[in-house]
């Protein structure tokens, strides 16, 4: 499957071996790293969606999973023209596997509430992104884990 460019403020999310998104992002071979057998799943989240805007997905989590308070946490690494690779923690990973693909329109609306809270103002991207997001988020989670590899966020500055 092959990747969009990143561009800000969009970002994507692979299931993929980190030392290889890490050498996609440095040598800007982001398609090349979507191609590669190691790459499992891949969601786009591009257009208005702002890298910053997954954090208040571990908000929805939370309403949909009231157990499941594992802090955003990730390793990260930089290229020299901004666009970054940020491994997100397993365990925070694993608490996506907890949802089954039936809810991910739930946790699409989940993330749209959690946004709203938070920021006080309606997300521009809720009418303007597929709703399918969540479970692309959902599968995405589960493809990484499924397989004993990294869940990589690719971003740029």
């Amino acid at each position: 499957m092959a990747a969009a460019a990143i561009d800000n403020p969009g970002f994507s999310l692979q299931a993929c071996d980190w030392d290889l998104a890490c050498s996609a992002v440095n040598d800007g071979s982001l398609d090349y790293l979507a191609a590669l057998p190691c790459s499992i799943e891949h969601i786009a989240l591009l257009g208005p969606i702002r890298a910053g805007d997954i954090l208040h997905l571990s908000t929805a989590l939370m309403t949909l999973i009231p157990d499941s308070d594992v802090p955003f946490d990730f390793d990260r690494y930089e290229a020299n023209d901004g666009t970054c690779a940020d491994r997100l923690r397993r365990a925070w990973v694993k608490q996506f596997s907890r949802l089954h693909e039936t809810d991910g329109p739930n946790l699409f609306a989940a993330w749209v509430a959690a946004y709203e809270q938070e920021e006080h103002i309606e997300p521009a991207w809720h009418n303007a992104v597929e709703q399918d997001y969540g479970t692309k988020v959902i599968t995405t989670c589960a493809a990484a884990l499924a397989n004993c590899t990294d869940l990589v966020m690719i971003w740029r500055l």
